[in-house]
């Protein structure tokens, strides 16, 4: 599958006095869910001949990008520029890599220069865009991928766009108005959302899930609303942990007990060791989850297998899970665990730098 993105660009502003040439890094890189962040180690490279400095990289999908390239553009024919390595294979939700990039400068002459480094990866289509606008973002939520609609949603909830609040929302409660055919939103994308709205930690939506909590029937959904307010850190969440490890439902009461360690409780840390070998992957997977907080090497290889696991809409592929009631087209059952899987790998990778 292919998901419909950004190309990432770093400006380098090169700038001359005498024979030092003094480059600019800029640090303002659009940085987005679904996209690979990218990050140079320094603000300045200082070039008399040459320089050697790092860009680092970020999956910051939730599922594994392969091919990662980085490619710097420049039109000035007295400088230039090499990349090592090539390419990364493989970079799995959350993982870093590292570039490293050599400028040369080949003459001394006093010039302005602009060096744009874009990354792309097999899976992402690459553009000349570093920052989208509103009205690109809401083109997104008119004509992709319902993933992408997610995301670009998201992006419009950060900076305070009613629309992209709204999307989230309706994407949370299944809303079938979502999709062309007027099929319910699958699963996997409602408790990405609310996943999602905890990871990007948009509090003011907070009310909203609790709202859905109360009236969700689906167990997948609650538990990840679940874990979306333990992202949030609201105090008064902790009534509704507590109620929930009460739950008929083995998946919503692991869960909360995610929703504890990752509020730092240690007694629902060794609950989860057990639940690590629980017949239910979605119950093995947050118990992963939670138990990834302490770096327990066990846990995480447990969600690197899922992520790299074969998935995708192939029904000559047998499901992880059965596809739960209400996913209509049916061969949903690999996304869901992977889906969960990749999110668990983006809140350690932000959690335990």
């Amino acid at each position: 599958m292919r998901f419909t993105s950004w190309m990432i660009l770093v400006f380098v502003a090169i700038c001359v006095c005498a024979s030092v040439v003094y480059a600019h890094i800029c640090h303002s890189i659009f940085r987005t869910p679904g996209l690979l962040a990218v990050r140079p180690e320094k603000d300045v490279a200082t070039l008399r001949e040459t320089d050697t400095f790092k860009v680092y990289a970020q999956n910051n999908y939730i599922a594994p990008l392969s091919k990662v390239t980085l490619t710097a553009n420049t039109k000035d024919e007295g400088i230039q520029v090499s990349i090592s390595p090539e390419m990364v294979e493989r970079l799995r939700p959350g993982e870093r890599t590292e570039f490293t990039v050599t400028i040369d400068t080949k003459d001394k002459q006093a010039r302005d220069l602009d060096l744009d480094f874009a990354i792309d990866a097999r899976e992402l289509r690459m553009r000349p865009v570093q920052q989208p606008t509103d009205k690109e973002l809401r083109d997104v939520l008119k004509r992709t991928y319902l993933c992408g609609k997610v995301y670009a949603a998201e992006v419009l909830a950060s900076r305070g766009r009613e629309d992209g609040e709204d999307f989230l929302k309706r994407a949370i409660r299944r809303d079938p108005t979502l999709r062309k055919m007027r099929v319910s939103v699958p699963h996997h994308n409602a408790g990405r959302a609310a996943c999602l709205v905890g990871r990007m930690g948009h509090k003011k939506m907070a009310p909203y899930l609790r709202e859905r909590y109360k009236l969700e029937e689906s167990t997948w959904i609650r538990g990840n609303i679940i874990i979306g307010l333990a992202q949030l850190a609201f105090e008064e969440d902790q009534q509704i942990f507590a109620e929930a490890l009460n739950d008929a439902d083995q998946f919503v009461k692991t869960c909360a007990l995610l929703a504890m360690a990752i509020r730092n409780d240690s007694k629902a840390q060794e609950k989860l060791k057990p639940m690590l070998v629980a017949p239910e992957l979605p119950v093995r997977i947050a118990a992963a989850w939670g138990r990834g907080i302490v770096k327990d090497e066990e846990a995480i290889a447990m969600l690197h297998s899922i992520v790299d696991s074969k998935g995708g809409f192939d029904r000559s592929i047998k499901n992880m899970v059965p596809d739960l009631p209400g996913d209509d087209s049916g061969g949903w059952g690999n996304y869901l665990p992977r889906a969960m899987a990749g999110e668990a790998l983006l809140y350690l990778a932000g959690r335990n730098l």
